[in-house]
Formats: C-alpha cells, structure tokens, sequence
C-alpha cells in the first residue's frame, strides 16, 4: 500500500471516529468498542482531527451586542431589526462575525417553504458556510444578481445560491447570466430567454432578500475599479456622488438612486419589488462602510440590518449628529 493511500485511509478514520462522537454524540469508550480500538487512541484521534482541520469548532455567540444600540437605531432609521457581531482587530474577523450572526437571525425567521434572494459578497459566504438546518426545513433560494465572474469563488451571488439551497434540502435558481452586459439592447435579449425569465418571475414570491451593501469601487485604475464598470462608467458615477451599490444599483450618500446609463445594462432585480418582500436585509461590516450603509438605509430599501459593533456606533453617532 502506498504512502497516499494510507494518508487517505487515516484521514478517513479520523472523520469517522469524529462523526461518531461530535455528531451522533457517543461516549469515547462507545466508540472504542465499536471500532476495535482502545480509548486512549480515539482521544488521540480526536485531537488530531482538530489539529488537521477535519473538526472546526465555533463558538456561536448568538447573543446581539449592544441591544440598546439596535433599539435606537431601528427607531432612527425605522428598521424591524437591528443585529449587531462583534467588532475585531482583524477585519476578515469582523467579516465573520457579521456572517455568523446573520446565519442566527436567518435560523431564528427561516420557515418551510419560504424563497430567499441572495446576493454575493463575503458576509454571505460566512453566512452559508456558518447556517446550520437544524430544523430540517425546506427553503429555496433565488440568486438576485447576474454573475460577477468568469470563473467560480465563493463570494459569487450563485455559489452562495447553491450552498444555501444544499444546506436546506430546497432548489437553488440561477440567473444564467452576467451582471452588467455592454448595451441595453444586449440585456433585453437576456430577459427574454426562457432561463433568465423564470428566475426573474420568482422575485415576486420572494420571503427574504440578502442584500450585502458594497462601496463603490469606480476608481478610474483599472486595477481598482469593479471589472464591470469601465472607464466612462466610473466618471459617471463619480459625477453622480455614488457612494454605494447594492445587487448592481448604485445610490448617493442621500439613498437616492443614481440613475446612470450603467442601469439600463444591469441584469438583476428590479429593486421596486423589495417593497413587497416582508423581510429585506442589509449587511456591512467595518466602519469604512459608514457611508455605504448610511446610503441604503436612507434609500429605504431594507427593514432589518446586521453590522458589526463599531459600524453599530458610527451609526448611532451619525443619527446624533443629525438630530441635534
């Protein structure tokens, strides 16, 4: 037997002995009889299976941080929820906090049956990665965007689609196409091919639409700027004041929308709908997003929100100010 073979074999033991005792909760000593072992080599393996990542363990802190802050920011900016992770020194931390935490809130609302739109960005990769069915509920999921990207990554709007819809046993609907196309003759004849005009007819049975909010990246580099939006594209938005987008619209510091010629080329919801979905969620994480989120909650185009705990302050200083 081969060197890889006897590694593939260990590995298997490992997650074996690991399903037994972390999933179907045995006892140690259960397992050693089980598997012909002694105790003290399922121990051994146990901890090897943490040390090699086979076991993750998280600590899932589903407690909201600063729940006098969530309550005056729902008020401020009349808002059903407010969700607040933890802030920390690292900011891809931070990022996983923020997706942790709306993976709680999503179990705690998800029922059977129930659609959900969602959008990309790495709050929602942290979220599916994190969501658990513990329930063994049925939802689908419904991508709101076209594609950002000519190959896969997790962060992709129909990457988060397919795990959400895996992790609840539910259909994922993909939107076979990209989310900015070069003319607006061109994005006519995408919606009208039968794939894209399924996926669209589901966001009027919408239950819950995942909307991360993004800055905006239109700097006239190349090399910093969303690879959709080209050079004309970034002037005319920097001459608009766009300071945010969300599912491929992009919006002033005010909330409203700006309406550049970029729109007519955008393969995605339209975002009137949102009016009639019950639950519509905007997540940021970092206080260099301030101005983004300020920018989406003033458009009034999200009724529950989940940051973390320094944007969480920002916020409130921000509706201080413009009340006094």
């Amino acid at each position: 037997m081969g060197e890889a073979e006897i590694r593939d074999q260990r590995r298997q033991q490992m997650i074996t002995v690991a399903k037994m005792y972390y999933r179907d909760k045995l006892p140690q000593d259960e397992i050693a009889k089980r598997l012909n072992m002694s105790r003290s080599n399922i121990s051994r393996i146990l901890s090897k299976s943490l040390e090699d990542g086979i076991v993750e363990i998280s600590i899932n802190d589903s407690v909201t941080k600063h729940p006098e802050i969530a309550g005056r920011l729902c008020q401020a900016y009349h808002l059903k929820d407010v969700v607040i992770a933890s802030s920390h020194s690292d900011m891809e931390r931070t990022t996983r906090n923020v997706g942790e935490r709306l993976a709680a809130y999503l179990v705690s609302v998800l029922k059977n049956g129930m659609l959900v739109g969602v959008t990309s960005g790495r709050i929602s990769y942290y979220a599916m990665r994190g969501i658990h069915n513990t329930r063994g509920l049925h939802v689908d999921c419904v991508q709101l965007m076209g594609g950002t990207s000519n190959h896969f990554t997790v962060e992709d709007s129909q990457s988060i689609a397919v795990s959400f819809s895996n992790r609840f046993n539910g259909n994922a609907y993909i939107l076979p196409a990209p989310l900015m196309v070069k003319t607006k003759q061109l994005k006519q004849l995408f919606l009208q091919e039968p794939l894209c005009m399924e996926v669209f007819q589901k966001y009027s049975d919408l239950s819950i639409a995942l909307l991360e909010i993004s800055p905006l990246r239109a700097r006239l580099s190349s090399e910093l700027r969303e690879p959709w939006l080209s050079y004309a594209d970034s002037l005319q938005l920097g001459d608009l004041a766009a300071v945010s987008s969300v599912c491929g619209r992009y919006f002033d510091l005010q909330g409203m929308p700006c309406n550049a010629g970029i729109n007519d080329r955008v393969i995605a919801m339209d975002l009137d709908l949102l009016e009639n979905v019950p639950i519509t969620v905007g997540t940021a994480a970092g206080l260099d997003m301030l101005e983004p989120t300020l920018s989406i909650l003033r458009s009034g185009l999200i009724n529950v929100l989940v940051v973390d705990e320094v944007l969480a302050c920002g916020l409130e200083e921000t509706s201080k100010n413009e009340r006094s």
